[in-house]
């Protein structure tokens, strides 16, 4: 797994700060499942994040993504399957 979430927290945290939702994910990398494994990831994790938004409090059509590169893989296939 890649993008360790305790990594990010500060980010989390300051987005909360702001009045803003964050989550941080983990997915899997190519080495471990081969593509479309990190994409899968991460379009489950926009899934729960709108299938859990009244519990939290926020609306499930103003999720984002954003990425980091993480030892030079980039995170960011979330982006294309929010829209």
């Amino acid at each position: 797994m890649v993008n360790d979430r305790a990594d990010f927290a500060h980010v989390a945290s300051a987005l909360a700060e702001r009045g803003l939702a964050a989550a941080n994910i983990e997915y899997r990398t190519a080495a471990e499942s081969p593509y479309p494994g990190a994409v899968q990831d991460v379009k489950a994790a926009i899934r729960w994040m709108r299938a859990n938004a009244k519990l939290y409090g926020i609306s499930p059509d103003a999720i984002g993504t954003s990425h980091t590169q993480h030892h030079g893989c980039s995170s960011s296939a979330g982006a294309v399957f929010t829209v």
